[in-house]
């Protein structure tokens, strides 16, 4: 500005960040109503400009807008919009229940629409529920006994087996005796990955007559497979790792990347970079970074699922020392001139 009048600069633009807010989550109908267990099922449409949805599930109880406080599958953390679904269990037979999904992320917790279900109002004095729970060793059976008819058991449980109809000559467990109705949960132990189990509860009295429930099916779930190939583009502070997720397990991984030290057989407690979920086999690069100069380095691809975290073999790397960097720009200047 002067005498002359008035002068501006160039323009620039600029866009401000998006405003954060709550995850939208839908709640979708309810399937395999059952006596005393169902299937819910929901999706998570917006993340709400979060990256990272921290929990997520299902509430449910016999009054309307059921809460994450109350009745709730807690499903952990999310990395995208996908479906999901979840087992309800310990329910009555014959009960309406009202439920919805949920979803948490850093701005608040948000609500889908309400879906009302009724439970098969079963006369079988035995029912056995889905499984819950479900780990690479073990999972939650769940089961109910109506003794309002009277009379008493003396030992009530599960059973479970690699193949149908599992009786008490296979796996079981012991809950010990019931003079009234009641839904239970027990534990179910000794299993291993990638496997198909057959479950039935079952009641004994106390004659030794054994009632079994309806049979009840589950997979546990299988560990993914990875493989390190060697890095390229090394520096003397970093370098890009590659790797191949070779079979992706159940459920797929919601996380992988690669680890490394100086030590040798590196895991998740020393440096690592995520990339995070896959959906498909093949092959993934990543940078390392951080590096140290003239340094040998030990590097393993991962993979974790809901199964737990498998490595890729360890290949090695050695970092330029300074003295291999290429010179600076004033020290080509200097050469120069001399």
């Amino acid at each position: 500005f002067n005498d002359s009048g008035t002068s501006y600069g160039n323009e620039v633009s600029f866009t401000t960040d998006p405003a954060y807010t709550a995850p939208i989550v839908s709640t979708i109908a309810v399937t395999d109503v059952g006596a005393i267990s169902a299937t819910a099922n929901g999706s998570v449409i917006s993340m709400g400009h979060h990256s990272l949805i921290t929990e997520h599930g299902f509430c449910w109880d016999v009054n309307p807008n059921p809460l994450k406080t109350g009745n709730c599958t807690r499903q952990g953390a999310m990395f995208k919009p996908v479906s999901f679904t979840g087992s309800i269990t310990g329910l009555i037979p014959g009960e309406t229940y009202y439920l919805r999904a949920y979803a948490v992320n850093g701005t608040g917790t948000s609500y889908g629409g309400q879906k009302i279900f009724t439970t098969d109002p079963s006369g079988s004095s035995v029912l056995t529920g889905a499984v819950s729970d479900i780990s690479t060793t073990m999972a939650t059976g769940n089961g109910y006994i109506d003794l309002s008819g009277g009379g008493s058991v003396s030992q009530h449980g599960v059973c479970w087996g690699k193949s149908g109809n599992p009786t008490l000559s296979d796996s079981f467990s012991e809950e010990g005796g019931l003079t009234k109705t009641a839904s239970f949960t027990t534990d179910i132990k000794g299993l291993g990955a990638g496997i198909t189990y057959y479950v039935r509860a079952y009641a004994t009295g106390p004659t030794g007559t054994t009632v079994y429930g309806n049979e009840v099916s589950f997979s546990t779930p299988s560990y993914p497979s990875v493989s390190t190939q060697p890095a390229t583009d090394v520096t003397s502070e970093s370098a890009v790792g590659h790797g191949t997720v070779v079979t992706l397990g159940s459920p797929h991984p919601t996380r992988h990347g690669f680890c490394w030290n100086t030590g040798g057989t590196p895991n998740l407690s020393d440096p690592f970079v995520e990339i995070g979920p896959v959906d498909a086999t093949g092959a993934f690069t990543a940078d390392i970074t951080g590096l140290l100069p003239g340094t040998r380095y030990c590097v393993r691809a991962y993979a974790v699922n809901a199964a737990g975290t498998r490595y890729g073999q360890e290949i090695f790397l050695r970092t330029e020392n300074d003295s291999q960097a290429p010179a600076s720009l004033p020290a080509l200047i200097l050469i120069l001139q001399d």
